[in-house]
């Protein structure tokens, strides 16, 4: 199975690194299809997205309340990933 077929499959997982205006919005689109880690250094954003609250307000409460990304500031986290 090739990596891109896992990815779609939900096997392997994509990171999406920086969680900004530009950024969550990708992580909501893609977490639509594959299992995403959504990654930012900025604890207190993590934190909000956690609790459902969208800080950038790029797509909204409801959006964050529902989408499967696994929010995380722990770098390690991303070791999990396939794909960056």
């Amino acid at each position: 199975m090739t990596m891109y077929n896992k990815i779609l499959n939900r096997i392997e997982k994509i990171s999406l690194i920086g969680l900004g205006y530009v950024g969550v919005p990708i992580a909501v689109a893609f977490a639509k299809k594959e299992a995403v880690i959504g990654f930012d250094v900025n604890e207190d954003k993590i934190n909000l997205y956690k609790q459902g609250i969208d800080p950038t307000k790029e797509v909204g409460d409801e959006v964050i309340k529902n989408t499967s990304v696994e929010f995380t500031s722990n770098e390690n986290k991303l070791s999990e990933a396939s794909f960056h």
